[in-house]
């Protein structure tokens, strides 16, 4: 049972599209600064993890682009079941980031 309308949901689903597609951009174009201000990795030129980051961040940004490409067709073509699937699969798959970097760094308290 819902109680929002359709178009509530529609909008709702931009929204995360756009997230999507800020974050992507952001990783893409600034690889070292995402990783440092999102996943908590911080590493000096020099290091083995400064390569690893400007080659592995930009390609969770181009996942998170097509992320946000997929919800905007999906949001155009009025299929919003779709559009919600391809949130839930972001979901699930920032989850697992998550968890790899966690696990890689250690929890923090």
């Amino acid at each position: 049972m819902s109680y929002l309308q359709p178009a509530t949901w529609r909008l709702l689903g931009l929204s995360v599209g756009v997230g999507y597609g800020v974050f992507g951009a952001v990783e893409a174009l600034r690889p070292h600064e995402s990783a440092k201000h999102f996943l908590g990795i911080q590493c000096m030129p020099g290091e083995a993890a400064h390569g690893a980051v400007a080659k592995l961040v930009p390609l969770l940004g181009a996942r998170d682009l097509s992320i946000a490409v997929l919800i905007f067709s999906f949001h155009q073509m009025r299929q919003d079941r779709e559009m919600g699937m391809v949130i839930l699969a972001g979901t699930i798959l920032c989850y697992a980031d998550t968890l790899v970097v966690w696990s890689a760094k250690g929890v923090r308290s």
